[in-house]
This record gives structure tokens, C-alpha cells and sequence, in this order.
């Protein structure tokens, strides 16, 4: 399907409404606009930013049945909007967000999904690409919640990384470290729990859990935490 007339379906024929922006840059909290194609308002230095660098990426397989979306944080954004839907189902919209994520749950196997980002700000509103995955119904859920949680200070050098248990995994495989891309430390887990030991002192670590089984690995949110 086209791009163009996908867009037609999401902002004309489904009427969706998304964010309280004015065609003048005001906003009313009683008033609402449809979510415009191109930016609507505010001057080229304050328009909000396209966002980009989806996550899942474009086109891809083998998506399970609740996944974080993920995207870029964009220019003079304070608040993002998401529309997710089917050729021939309804659109499931959120709005008002200020993280760049958004956690997609009951999808249906076996089936493609469009989705779409648009960033705001008090000018105005940006509608990003439209982008689209592949539901697989066998494929594990992904990891879902850590502790420590992210972005967590002063936690011991000994410690217990745990995870919740993912639907429909079997394994996980654990990456750790220093770097933002952390390596992979341990593979084909069976116990939601590590224990990493030995940690610097005042040093930001990162971690991330993959889910695991027969079908394939679903990448897991990155996480980070500071050591006292």
C-alpha cells in the first residue's frame, strides 16, 4: 500500500485525533485537530522534529504479540503521539507520551502492522513515516521489566540483576557492561536473575535481556544504572 494513501486512511478516513494544536500555533485544551500529514504551525527554528530510527525496524518479521516501539527522540519535541493499525482493523492510538517508547500488547499473530510517530510542542505537530512489521504468534514476548530499574544510582558492586519471566521464552541471553552496546556475558539463561559481581566504583553500567525459544530471539530494552 502506498504511503500516501495510507496516510489518508490513518488522518481522513479513520478521523483520528491525536494532539490539541490549532492551525494559529495556540492551543486549546477543549479543541482538537486532526493530526496533520505535514507540520501544522510554529516557525521552521521551533517546528518539532521527524521521527526516525524505528524499532522495530521497517519491514521486520517475526514481531511478537507485545513489543516496545521505539523510535529516536526528535528536535523541539515535548510530547509524541502513536498510531498503530491493520489494512482492515481500527486504529489503536496513545497520546501524550514524553518518552520515545511505547509498548504495544494484544496484537494479533500473523498479521501486518502500520505504525506511525508524531512529534509535538506547543507550535505544532510532525507526522513521521509510516512504517510497518509482521506479527508472529510463536515468537517469545519481550522482556518487559528489570531491576535495577533504569536509570537507578548508588547500587552496590555486588549486585542481582532480575528480570521478569517473558511469555512463550525458553532462554534468555544476558548482555552487560561498561559500553552502551554491552556484550554478551551469558547465554541461554534458564533463571530470570544474575549476579554481577566486582563492579567499579561511580561507573554507569548497561544491560540488556534477549528472550529466547525454538522460534527466535527477541531483543530486550536497553537499561542502565550508576554504581555508588
Amino acid at each position: 500500500m502506498p504511503v500516501t494513501t495510507l496516510r489518508k486512511t490513518f488522518l481522513i478516513i479513520t478521523g483520528v485525533c491525536l494532539f490539541g494544536f490549532l492551525s494559529s500555533g495556540g492551543c486549546k485544551k477543549e479543541e482538537k485537530v486532526y493530526v496533520p500529514v505535514s507540520i501544522q504551525g510554529g516557525s521552521a527554528s521551533t517546528q518539532p522534529g521527524r521521527a526516525s530510527n524505528p524499532l522495530p525496524p521497517n519491514l521486520s518479521p517475526d514481531v511478537p504479540l507485545t513489543i516496545l516501539l521505539d523510535w529516536s527522540d526528535t528536535a523541539n519535541t515535548d510530547r509524541y503521539g502513536v498510531l498503530l493499525t491493520t489494512v482492515d482493523g481500527p486504529p489503536i492510538t496513545a497520546d501524550g507520551m514524553t518518552d520515545s517508547q511505547w509498548l504495544a500488547t494484544g496484537l494479533s499473530g500473523n498479521v501486518t502492522y502500520y505504525w506511525q510517530v508524531f512529534s509535538g510542542n506547543s507550535e505544532g505537530s510532525k507526522a513521521g513515516p509510516v512504517w510497518s512489521f509482521f506479527t508472529n504468534p510463536n515468537m517469545p514476548d519481550q522482556v518487559g521489566f528489570g531491576l535495577p530499574c533504569d536509570g537507578t544510582e548508588n547500587i552496590p558492586v555486588t549486585v542481582l540483576l532480575d528480570w521478569n519471566a517473558a511469555n512463550k521464552a525458553s532462554k534468555y541471553n544476558l548482555y552487560f557492561g561498561s559500553e552502551p552496546n554491552p556484550p554478551l556475558v551469558a547465554i541461554d539463561l534458564t533463571v530470570t536473575q544474575w549476579q554481577a559481581t566486582s563492579l567499579a566504583n561511580l561507573t554507569a553500567y548497561y544491560w540488556r535481556v534477549d528472550s529466547v525459544n525454538s522460534y527466535g530471539v527477541i531483543k530486550g530494552p536497553a537499561w542502565r544504572f550508576t554504581t555508588e
